[in-house]
């Protein structure tokens, strides 16, 4: 939607269920980590499974858990976010217009700061 990718794209991307994972470089920019295949339910793992490989850099004080109109995945993911590691603060919030914007419906992430 925000031109991301071509219509083409989304349409091919749609179809052969490619679910990208975007991440924010250290230099504050944005990519494309992963792109998964596959169910929305084993993309919610796969962002589990990389919370997890990265524990020992997250401060567990504060993660979030934003979307934009998915919240029974955020829950799903608040919820095993907890199971993974003692976090003070799990918050679910809704994500701002430029993610939404940029990302569409449905758009879900995991967010939290390095120690």
């Amino acid at each position: 939607m925000g031109g991301r990718c071509s219509a083409m794209e989304n349409v091919i991307g749609s179809l052969l269920k490619i679910r990208p994972v975007i991440e924010v470089k250290p230099d504050g920019s944005l990519g494309v980590k992963e792109k998964n295949r596959g169910t929305r339910q084993k993309s919610l793992d796969y962002l589990l499974d990389d919370f997890k490989k990265n524990l020992s850099n997250i401060n567990p004080h504060r993660v979030f858990v934003t979307h934009s109109g998915c919240p029974t995945d955020a829950e799903y993911l608040a919820e095993g976010l907890k199971k993974i590691l003692p976090i003070d603060e799990v918050n679910i919030t809704i994500a701002g217009t430029t993610i939404a914007s940029h990302c569409g419906p449905n758009t879900i992430g995991i967010l939290f700061t390095l120690n």
